[in-house]
């Protein structure tokens, strides 16, 4: 199977994701510094799974790491941005937004955990997500450190 499928496997899942991404945002804090509004939650998952869908439509590959690449940019990058200000702008930090994100990553790769998928598919799809995550990650931690646009509360 292919990384568009993925995307697309990912994409039909939306409600089963935010559920779980909710679900551990309420076990672990992260509902007292976020909104709380599923619409909220609903609109990041939709914006995670169209940037994987964005990348997946131009790479097959896990899209591997660079010390030279300008992670701000590009489908991961774009949507990492934009929620990253938006959460800075209510007083989210780095720490707590970047903790935050590992359970967005999390309820994804569950996703494909919970699957029927044969142990080879599994591996590749859990191998992309998380080189996915880690490119959104970079995106908004480089935005962060580096815009005068961000608190600089850590």
């Amino acid at each position: 199977m292919g990384m568009r499928q993925l995307a697309k496997f990912i994409s039909d899942r939306e409600e089963e994701i935010l559920e779980r991404a909710m679900w551990y945002a309420e076990k672990q804090g992260y509902l007292e510094i976020t909104s709380q509004v599923p619409l909220a939650w609903r609109l990041a998952i939709r914006g995670l799974s169209a940037s994987l869908e964005s990348l997946t439509a131009t790479c097959e590959a896990p899209a591997e790491l660079t010390p030279q690449e300008d992670y701000r940019s590009g489908p991961a990058g774009d949507f990492a941005i934009l929620e990253a200000k938006m959460h800075s702008d209510r007083g989210v930090t780095l720490p707590q937004f970047l903790g935050m994100m590992k359970y967005f990553r999390q309820s994804f790769n569950d996703a494909v955990t919970d699957a029927s998928f044969d142990r080879d598919t599994r591996y590749k799809y859990h191998r992309y997500l998380d080189r996915f995550f880690d490119r959104v990650e970079l995106g908004f931690i480089s935005a962060w450190v580096t815009s005068p646009d961000f608190t600089r509360e850590v």
